[in-house]
């Protein structure tokens, strides 16, 4: 999932009442990372969401998880190279690292790699994830880090990207400036489940906000 937003953000630890809807808020579907993974698949995704943002907007960051965290890092990196949405924040839950937006206009998909490709991302983001596998994935979901396959897999074993570890701090280090909180939770969002994960992963929020409007 990814979510462009604007900054309305209020801390709570106290229980709120939740949408139960699959599609977000509007409920809108722009596409996702289909198999076997395609350049021209991921490179619609990722203008239907620039579109979206210059139509809709203007916003003041972009949220994603796990796949959704790897689309929302690619609009980061398309936005510091080609500015469409002058963005100032990303929040980025078991994400992994980002497409490169210009291969991809070229045919090519190819995983960001911090050592070939350095910072690409030029604004605070906060890196909220976990090195433990998750439940879900033994029972056979597929997501970012844990140990069933994701469309993107090929990609990360050919950067070497082999553990949760890896994917996630490498995605960590082609950001300028990153807020890392690394939870027990595994491959989910930090919620009701661990006060201590909330807290800690509300923190790195925080600090990237702070520092988004410094």
């Amino acid at each position: 999932m990814v979510v462009i937003v604007r900054h309305q953000y209020e801390r709570t630890l106290a229980s709120t009442n939740c949408s139960n809807s699959e599609d977000g808020p509007d409920g809108g579907l722009f596409g996702y990372f289909e198999e076997p993974i395609d350049a021209n698949n991921c490179r619609d995704l990722i203008e239907g969401l620039k579109d979206a943002a210059q139509s809709q907007g203007p916003f003041d960051g972009v949220v994603g998880f796990s796949e959704g965290g790897i689309v929302a890092a690619t609009l980061l990196v398309e936005d510091a190279r080609w500015p469409f949405a002058g963005f100032r924040c990303g929040i980025l839950f078991s994400a992994a690292p980002p497409l490169d937006p210009d291969d991809l206009r070229s045919g090519i998909v190819r995983c960001m790699d911090p050592v070939r490709d350095g910072a690409v991302v030029r604004v605070p983001t906060a890196h909220i994830y976990s090195h433990e596998m998750d439940v879900a994935a033994s029972k056979g979901q597929a997501c970012v880090g844990g140990n069933v396959k994701s469309p993107l897999h090929e990609l990360w074993a050919q950067a070497g990207l082999n553990t949760p570890e890896h994917i996630h701090a490498s995605l960590a280090r082609l950001c300028d400036e990153s807020h890392v909180f690394v939870h027990d939770q595994g491959h989910r969002v930090p919620g009701s489940r661990s006060r201590e994960a909330l807290r800690g992963a509300l923190r790195a929020i925080d600090r990237t906000i702070q520092s988004a409007q410094a």
